[in-house]
């Protein structure tokens, strides 16, 4: 079982934001026979229930995916350039501050295609990790990546974070934190303890399972801002792995709720 720590702090760059972490993705199971029978690789599919789903629709990244990856399969080496971003039109995704090409080993199994309509069942998109190197060794967090935000963003948004694996039984590449900082070092939230999610074997029922975290995000009417996506390290040797992100924006209540309430409370009123 996926253990974890929580916490947040508050930013005095950005004080009237603010993130809190909802939970990680324990019992993700990847079976790698495009059945997409899981949380993990069906993501997208409208078919399975969603733990995380804020919205109701079963389904993460309904308003933008930022995954690292391609249609077909995971090679290793793959460059930076290679992403797929969907729906983000309010989001623009820069690199961190030292980013190496570090994919996915094959054995990760496929994943439901970010560029096909919501709800489709295509489990033959691979999933890959870019990952940072921060000095200091085990324990020492690094920033993959870098977003910045426009007007038109969300204002209650959940971002889910996916940690890249090599699905290696020593856990190289997978992280044992992932956080959300202001993109100066400033943390506002973190999830910690995560497990290792390989197991260093070639069958099916061995393939990697990408940890996968969720945090709450409260604008509180900004409009602009900067967010930061780090990875803390596993190993002292190698850093930690990062397959990307997904945005959920919280509903917002319709026009009949709202006028059932004014009912409501008129009525009280009278009976008052």
């Amino acid at each position: 079982m996926i253990s974890t720590a929580l916490c947040a702090s508050a930013i005095t760059a950005h004080s009237a934001i603010s993130v809190t972490a909802v939970g990680d993705g324990t019992g993700y199971d990847i079976l790698g026979d495009g059945s997409a029978t899981n949380e993990a690789t069906a993501y997208r599919s409208t078919g399975v229930v969603k733990t995380f789903d804020n919205n109701g629709d079963n389904v993460y990244g309904t308003n933008g995916v930022f995954v690292f990856g391609d249609g077909t399969t995971n090679n290793n080496g793959q460059p930076f350039g290679l992403n797929t971003q969907v729906g983000l039109t309010y989001t623009s995704v820069t690199s961190g501050a030292d980013v190496t090409s570090v994919a996915t080993d094959p054995i990760q199994g496929p994943m439901d295609d970010p560029t096909q309509p919501i709800g489709v069942t295509v489990s033959d998109f691979g999933f890959v990790g870019f990952a940072t190197v921060p000095s200091g060794g085990a324990g020492n967090w690094g920033e993959v990546l870098e977003f910045t935000i426009t007007a038109d963003m969300p204002q209650l948004f959940r971002i889910g974070l996916i940690a890249g694996t090599q699905a290696a039984a020593n856990g190289r590449w997978d992280p044992t934190g992932l956080r959300i900082t202001d993109g100066e070092g400033n943390a506002f939230a973190s999830v910690t303890g995560l497990e290792n999610a390989g197991t260093g074997g070639d069958g099916a029922a061995d393939r990697a399972t990408p940890n996968w975290v969720f945090f709450d995000v409260d604008l509180d009417g900004a409009t602009s801002g900067k967010f930061g996506i780090e990875t803390q390290q596993r190993l002292s040797t190698q850093g930690g792995g990062f397959t990307g992100f997904t945005i959920d924006a919280v509903p917002e209540p319709s026009t009949t709720a709202l006028l059932g309430l004014g009912g409501l409370a008129l009525i009280m009123r009278r009976r008052k």
